[in-house]
């Protein structure tokens, strides 16, 4: 039986995607501009406290989120391929 994801699902993935990135690059700015020592990043999945030595992982995990984005893009506009497995 293949999984399907319905247009409202992607839809949901993206806007959770957008979500983390938007939250990401705050905290990257904030620590970029030296104003304070640690910013708590709420991913709306996780909390954690993150400080100017973990913006280069915060940028890492930006460039994996844009991935997951323009893989559920391609999804919702009927690109890419769809793997089918038995149950």
């Amino acid at each position: 039986m293949a999984t399907v994801f319905t247009a409202e699902f992607i839809q949901k993935r993206i806007d959770a995607i957008q979500g983390q990135i938007v939250a990401t690059e705050e905290a990257m700015t904030k620590l970029a501009a030296g104003t304070i020592k640690s910013y708590s990043l709420n991913t709306s999945q996780t909390t954690q406290s993150v400080t100017k030595k973990d913006i280069y992982k915060l940028a890492e995990f930006i460039s994996f989120l844009v991935t997951q984005l323009e893989m559920w893009n391609t999804l919702l506009n009927g690109g890419g391929t769809i793997i089918a497995r038995h149950a």
